[in-house]
């Protein structure tokens, strides 16, 4: 295992999906390495390298507190980038959002890699090799920033190892806690 990371992952997005679809042929051209549809996430934590003897531990410890959580929805919005280097989808950061990467990164402390820079949940679409056309690039991120894109059902987190291979890295699901179905209110 090279690395891994707790993500939720989208599955099938069909708005998002066939927005980027779009959005590839306008780029075509571009030199833009695009996420498989089946590899789209959103990663909530990137786990430190660590022997196989910690996996365990890291799985015991999301089941306790990502396990207790209701299922809830967020909302995939607007495109983004940073600089001239990855293409990606913003996700809202809803109350429940917050809750849940906070229980994580409390439960995983001592394993997680600190963030880089300040936390923005995205959904990585594509990495850029060079663009050639920067204005339609920029134009189809304008046009789409604050845009609702598509609805995020979160009902489990994944727990995902990430090998590098020679044409690119190999993702592969360690495990899942599912998140409880929410309690009905009565209605009266």
């Amino acid at each position: 295992m090279e690395s891994l990371f707790v993500a939720i992952k989208l599955g099938a997005s069909p708005r998002l999906i066939k927005l980027v679809r779009n959005t590839q042929v306008l780029l075509r051209k571009e030199r833009i390495k695009w996420i498989p549809d089946m590899e789209l996430h959103v990663k909530l934590a990137t786990i430190n390298s660590l022997g196989l003897d910690k996996v365990r531990t890291i799985k015991d410890r999301l089941n306790e507190v990502v396990g207790e959580m209701s299922s809830f929805e967020t909302v995939i919005r607007g495109f983004g980038n940073l600089g001239s280097h990855t293409f990606w989808a913003g996700v809202e950061q809803t109350p429940e959002f917050v809750v849940l990467r906070e229980k994580i990164n409390a439960a995983l402390a001592e394993f997680k890699e600190p963030d880089q820079v300040d936390f923005v949940p995205n959904v990585l679409l594509g990495k850029i090799n060079s663009l050639s056309d920067k204005r339609t690039f920029f134009k189809i991120i304008d046009a789409n920033r604050g845009a609702d894109l598509d609805e995020l059902e979160v009902k489990e987190i994944s727990l995902v190892s990430s090998e590098l291979k020679s044409y690119g890295p190999v993702l592969s699901v360690v495990d899942r806690v599912l998140l409880k179905e929410p309690e009905l209110e009565e209605v009266i």
